[in-house]
């Protein structure tokens, strides 16, 4: 037995095989390691000429084990590039068996990786990568290779990244590195689960963990990055970026269940994806403050699904930021400074070299990104969702300036909620908001001198659509703004505001080719508290409304117009003031059923047509007051006023302005309008009221329905210079016109000519319970007379027509007596046929105007009249004038100034038969009947009549012509051709009493006559024409006297012939001397 084993030991076969073993063993254990370890370190030295050294290298050929020590790569210059403490790698020969290679574990100690980018940016592997061999692409369908990979670890990683460009290229230092992956397969189906973590000596950490497959190549797990420095992202892109002192951190944690089809594609989700920063500061180069600063940033429960292209946040919290944006003088945005300028290009030397690196890098990022492409099957035209459930902002801070111009904006407490949907693809984009608000805390404006300040501002709505492709389309539902305390100072003007609102229902929006349409329902806005001042200038507004069922804008072709239903403004306690001038006005509205406006320009016109119209409007004020024209009070005051229309309408088209209303109504009720001269009352109206009312300015015509004026007062004087009070205001009205006119412009000069007949009709017209009062202040005493209770209407009123207007008035005077007139009137030429009825008519009022001429006292006496007055009938009554009819002065007594005695007096005179003219000029008076009258005739020693020593004497020289001045013969033949004629057929005198002297005679006679009666006939102003007197009375108890005789009234020197009778005169009658 022990000879057939050795023979067996040492036949050829057994010896041959355990020298192959042996040899297997020594190859293995001893050559191998070394052969890697001089081969390694001469070809990478030899092919690429970087230094690489290795340390041990150990091999069991039984085991399959590999394992490398201490491997280092430095560049040229003997840093370190890329190495390891410890590569171990255990194969497994059920390879042969599972038909893929097989590593029971493969791990790295220790690795060490240094990047360093230079200043013109390229890398230090990028020159080893240059020189390494090319290989063949592989195929696009080719398969991995078949592997499992049971156990595979990198522990102690270490990573350092430096950028030569910064001061400190030193960027981020990780370390260490850690990954753990088992079960790590290329076969189908086949997933391994891994750990990575990382950390850098700045404590950010980075963790993941989950599970890998190959096969296809899908992942799923959970990342978390926490406190990562801003300072390290910022020096990372230094090459873009030129951000100093950044500061923050940043976290970001997620799960991710993501694979790549055979096509490509990408697909799978993120979820939990959570994002946090704190801290956060950003500036410019060499600025003082940030850019950019967030105390607090948060997103919360992201997903992010490929597949089904959606994407949607739970929350997403900004609390306490600020940014600032400035402007330098060349227009610059201080933001655009932290993008750095595009290095110079490099020479040519460089150039393919650093094109062979770009290629590469182009190559990877591109195949890195192709799974991001889209399958036919997803197709380009699938949109992306996203949604957020709950976004809010907080305590952020904007500030914005523009030195070289002297701008600046600021706001504080910015605050913004909201919750957003959307969709973005190539049909379009859709995104809506929910439940909007924007709020600011203070905000402020500045242009120089000039600020615009704002307490508290807020925007809201209930829900915001907006829809973009094709066209644009937007819905704002129950929008909302509103501002508190703003505040406009500058230019030597200051403007506040106390409270501001806007709101309305829903805003719709529509923008496409055809056009743009703006559409808000329900619009309504408030506000209150308004105050504006500049120098004199000054406007108090305590609140005011203004809302609609509708408003829309809309352009198409050139054409822009605005409509509006159911408008309202309201006003409360207006007050304006314009230099002294000023307007109080305690409620005021407007309401307007429809309106709208256009504008368009056609083609080949001077200018853009333009037309407005209202419907069913009515403007109302309440208590309202005017000062202006200088008073010092209020010259107007009403305690109501409206205006009213159907429709207004103002066009300007290519020919002349024109504006139009009709069923125009207006209404004003304790009103009271006082001079601005002294302020003295000059009209009161209880109540005004026009209606039926139409105006065109184009055709010139105004009409109206009826127009009526109730419990009035009308009060009108001429001052102590002959001025007329109602030209105060006039004169100053068209003096401040005048001044405010601009100068003439295209639009005025196409209106109608100045000159055209306007059309005025009114169907009726009503005075009620009125008074009329008149006061001449030129002398003393002043004259007042007045109307009271004044009832007028008239009907059918129009111009330019030769139908006549129906006029019917009664009035009592204010010192007594009534005034009636009716009949008609033609408003084309004034043409008139009145009945006048005139009773018991105070003629005390006469007073001033009989003073000038005579020292008499008006003590008593009234005026009557009952006749028919025609005016502008020159056919029918034969004059311009005609007045025929009866009159009667009733209780007439004329006193003497000085010895307050009668000197003329009747009981009545009156005449049934009157006929003034005037054109041709006359009075004519049938029968003139003096009843009772009584008066003194003396005749004084110089044969003068006490008649004319009542009359004021002119001073010497009045009215006479000065020395070698005669009067000129054209007006002496003005003056003897127009005479007014009067003549009165007969004087019949009864009931009379006369006291007679001739002061003349010796001895001088008197005595005292009663039961004065008789005729005088033929008086009158004809100076050719004689009056015969022939008159009876008694004197005293028993005489008698007779008067008979002629003589010319009114050139009684001419012609004087009376012959007095006196009989059974007492002698103690006759004279005092008797």
């Amino acid at each position: 037995m022990p000879m057939r084993l050795r023979q067996i030991l040492s036949s050829v076969p057994v010896v041959t095989a355990v020298v192959l073993v042996a040899l297997y063993l020594l190859g293995g254990f001893l050559a191998l390691p070394a052969v890697v370890k001089w081969q390694v370190e001469k070809q990478v030295r030899a092919q690429l000429g970087y230094p690489i050294s290795v340390g041990e290298v150990r091999f069991n050929p039984l085991t399959f084990r590999f394992e490398v020590d201490d491997l280092a790569l430095t560049d040229p210059e003997g840093a370190p590039m890329l190495g390891f403490k410890r590569l171990l790698i255990d194969f497994e020969l059920r390879s042969i068996v599972d038909g893929a290679w097989t590593f029971a574990e493969a791990s790295v100690e220790a690795p060490l990786l240094n990047v360093t980018l230079d200043r013109e940016g390229r890398h230090n592997f990028a020159a080893l990568l240059d020189r390494l061999p090319a290989s063949e692409p592989a195929a696009e369908d080719e398969p991995l290779p078949r592997f499992v990979v049971t156990h595979l670890a990198l522990t102690d990683g270490r990573i350092e990244y430096a950028d030569e460009l910064l001061d400190e290229p030193l960027v981020t230092h990780v370390e260490p590195l850690q990954i753990v992956i088992d079960n790590l397969s290329s076969l189908p189906e086949q997933a391994a689960s891994y750990q990575l973590s990382a950390r850098t000596r700045a404590g950010e950490a980075l963790a993941t963990s989950g599970e890998l497959a190959l096969n296809p190549l899908a992942t799923k797990g959970r990342l978390t990055l926490r406190g990562l420095e801003v300072k390290t992202l910022a020096r990372s892109l230094a090459r873009l970026l030129v951000v100093d002192a950044p500061a923050g951190k940043v976290g970001l944690a997620g799960d991710f269940d993501l694979a790549v089809d055979r096509g490509g594609v990408l697909s799978g989700s993120v979820h939990e994806l959570g994002l946090d920063v704190d801290s956060l500061s950003l500036s410019a180069a060499g600025a003082s403050s940030p850019l950019l600063a967030i105390e607090t940033l948060s997103l919360r429960q992201g997903r992010v699904d490929l597949g089904s292209r959606e994407s949607s946040f739970a929350s997403l919290r900004l609390a306490k930021g600020s940014i600032a944006v400035a402007v330098d003088a060349q227009g610059r945005v201080d933001w655009a400074t932290l993008a750095r300028a595009p290095a110079a290009p490099p020479p040519e030397e460089s150039a393919a070299a650093a094109g062979a690196t770009t290629i590469r890098a182009v190559a990877s990022s591109a195949a890195a990104a192709a799974p991001a492409v889209e399958s036919p099957a997803v197709g380009a035209t699938a949109p992306w969702r996203f949604s957020l459930a709950s976004a809010e902002m907080s305590e952020v801070e904007f500030a914005w300036r523009h030195p070289a111009q002297g701008l600046a904006a600021s706001a504080a407490a910015i605050g913004l909620q909201l919750s957003v949907t959307g969709e973005f693809g190539a049909a379009g984009a859709r995104l809506e908001f929910d439940q909007p608000k924007l709020s600011i805390g203070t905000a402020r404006l500045r242009d120089g001198t000039d600020s615009l300040g704002v307490a508290g501002a807020a925007i809201e709505a209930g829900r915001v659509l907006l829809v973009a492709g094709e066209s644009l389309a937007g819905t704002i539902d129950e929008p909302a703004f509103s501002a508190t305390g703003v505040a406009l100072a500058g230019s030597g003007q200051n403007a506040q505001l106390g409270e501001l609102s806007l709101a309305g229902h829903r805003l719709l929006l529509q923008s496409g080719a055809a056009g743009v349409e703006l559409v808000l329902d329900q619009p309504r806005s408030t506000f209150a508290g308004l105050q504006m001042k500049r120098a004199a200038d000054a406007l108090d507004l305590h609140r005011a409304a203004i809302s609609s069922e509708k408003l829309s804008l809309a352009q198409a072709d050139g054409r822009l117009s605005v409509s509006g239903k159911a408008l309202r403004l309201s006003l409360a306690k207006l007050a304006a003031a314009q230099g002294t001038d000023r307007v109080a006005v305690q409620d005021a509205s407007f309401e307007a059923g429809a309106l709208s406006v256009s504008s368009a320009r056609s083609a080949g016109a001077a200018r853009a047509s333009f037309e407005a119209r209202l419907d069913h409007a009515a403007l109302q004020l309440k208590e309202a007051g005017v000062v202006a024209q200088g008073a010092s009070s209020e010259i107007a005051r009403f305690a109501a006023a409206s205006l009213g229309a159907r429709s207004v309408l103002l066009a300007v088209p290519d020919g002349p302005l024109d504006l139009r209303g009709d069923g125009l109504t207006a209404s004003l009720s304790d009103a009271v309008f006082s001079s601005p001269a002294d302020g003295s009352e000059m009209l009161q109206l209880g109540s005004g009221t026009l209606g039926g009312g139409a105006f065109s300015l184009r055709d010139r015509v105004a009409t109206a329905d009826k127009l009526a004026l109730a419990n009035g007062t009308a009060q009108a004087w001429l001052d102590s210079e002959g001025r007329f009070n109602g030209l105060v205001l006039t004169r100053g009205a068209a003096a401040a016109a005048v001044a405010a006119a601009p100068e003439a412009t295209p639009l005025l000069s196409d209106t109608p000519a100045a000159g055209a007949a306007w059309h005025l009709a009114v169907r009726s017209a009503e005075v009620d319970r009125f008074a009329l009062g008149f006061e001449d202040r030129r002398g003393s005493p002043q004259l007042a007379v007045g109307l009271n209770q004044i009832r007028a209407r008239i009907t059918g009123f129009e111009t330019g027509v030769s139908s006549p207007m129906q006029v019917d008035l009664q009035a009592k005077v204010a010192s007594g007596g009534t005034v009636e007139a009716s009949g008609i009137v033609r408003a084309d030429n004034g043409m008139a046929d009145l009945k006048l009825s005139l009773v018991g008519i105070a003629l005390a009022p006469l007073q001033p105007y009989l003073s000038e001429f005579a020292e008499l006292t008006l003590a008593s006496g009234t005026a009557s009249s009952a006749g028919r007055l025609r005016y502008g009938d020159r056919a029918g009554a034969g004059a311009n004038l005609a007045y025929q009819g009866s009159f009667a002065v009733d209780q007439l007594q004329l006193d003497e100034v000085d010895r307050k005695r009668p000197f003329l007096a009747w009981e009545s005179l009156a005449a049934g038969d009157v006929l003034l003219t005037v054109e041709p000029n006359r009075l004519d008076i049938g029968e003139l009947r003096a009843v009772r009258p009584s008066g003194r005739l003396i005749i004084a020693e110089d044969q003068t009549v006490n008649l004319t020593d009542v009359l004021k004497k002119r001073p010497k020289g009045e009215d006479q012509p000065a020395a070698g001045e005669q009067p000129t013969a054209p007006q002496d033949a003005v003056a003897a051709a127009d005479p007014f004629p009067v003549s009165v057929a007969r004087l019949r005198v009864s009931g009379g009493a006369l006291e007679f002297a001739d002061l003349s005679l010796r001895p001088q006679f008197g005595a005292r006559m009663h039961e004065l009666k008789g005729v005088i006939t033929g008086l009158g102003t004809d100076p050719n024409r004689s009056a015969k007197v022939q008159l009876d009375a008694r004197v005293d108890k028993y005489g008698s006297a007779k008067i008979r005789g002629q003589l010319s009234v009114f050139r009684p020197e001419k012609l004087t012939d009376i012959e007095m009778t006196f009989r059974n005169v007492a002698m103690s009658s006759l004279s005092p001397y008797s």
